[in-house]
């Protein structure tokens, strides 16, 4: 490979990364977003309702098929895992939490991302993800609840947890929208199948 090739091929990797400015329209987005129902469980649950709403939005979204809060969809970015993949819900948490730790600190620690090879944050760092160009095309509303169903699932709140069927036939749906690429597809049937 060439000197010019690989200068080439770091600026195609680079590209992938989202830009600064990108990630700060999103959270300007979801800041916006997230004021009506922070404001409502503020007045339900004092102090802490504002982070309870923020909790129950931005983890749920990021680990999600969209792998995106709504601010980032629609500016056309999304978390990945640093390998690529989807991120699992304890990163998501993780994520959240050092930005919530960062926003507390003035926000200099997401300034790093102007500075790192990958365009990441301390919260990036932390959780090991990155934030890159991309948006699957799938209701948020779904996305959000397909999430909530995994991260709440046990035998007590849901009885067809043992239903191979169904939760094949909802991965036939994901892939079919597009929502799931084929590697992720195989991945997540085979887990279905080697449940015991």
């Amino acid at each position: 490979m060439t000197t010019t090739d690989m200068t080439q091929n770091s600026e195609f990797v680079t590209s992938l990364y989202a830009s600064y400015s990108r990630r700060l329209g999103a959270a300007f987005l979801d800041c916006l977003i997230l004021l009506i129902p922070a404001c409502i469980m503020g007045s339900v649950i004092p102090v802490i309702g504002g982070i309870v709403a923020y909790f129950l939005y931005a983890p749920f979204l990021e680990s999600s098929v969209l792998r995106a809060t709504i601010g980032k969809k629609l500016m056309g970015i999304q978390v990945n895992a640093v390998d690529g993949g989807r991120i699992s819900f304890r990163s998501a948490m993780i994520r959240a939490l050092m930005k919530l730790i960062s926003s507390a600190l003035f926000f200099v620690p997401h300034l790093l991302a102007l500075f790192t090879e990958k365009r990441q944050a301390l919260h990036d760092l932390v959780a090991e993800t990155v934030v890159v160009y991309g948006r699957v095309e799938m209701p948020v509303v779904d996305a959000w609840m397909d999430t909530m169903r995994e991260v709440f699932r046990s035998e007590k709140l849901n009885p067809t947890k043992g239903h191979k069927l169904s939760d094949l036939e909802r991965l036939q749906s994901l892939y079919e929208r597009g929502a799931l690429s084929k590697e992720e597809f195989e991945e997540e049937k085979k887990k279905v199948l080697g449940r015991v």
